[in-house]
């Protein structure tokens, strides 16, 4: 994330959190152009994440981790 100068690639801001562009579902996990390409992640801060998911609610089934990494079914 370097290469961004660790600032949010949407507003500017500080950057937080890495963000898969195509979102991570248990059919494209295992795909590591998907799931660790550096062409689908996007380093955003907290609002910038919180507004690209608020879109994405409901728009699909996504997948979630807990702290260990381990999928959490919902």
């Amino acid at each position: 994330m370097s290469s961004v100068g660790y600032l949010c690639e949407i507003c500017g801001e500080i950057g937080e959190i890495v963000h898969h562009k195509i979102p991570l579902t248990e059919e494209n996990l295992n795909n590591t152009k998907i799931s660790l390409g550096s062409d689908n992640l996007q380093l955003v801060c907290r609002s910038c994440h919180k507004r690209i998911h608020d879109e994405l609610d409901g728009k699909g089934r996504r997948i979630i981790f807990d702290e260990n990494g381990n999928i959490i079914p919902f």
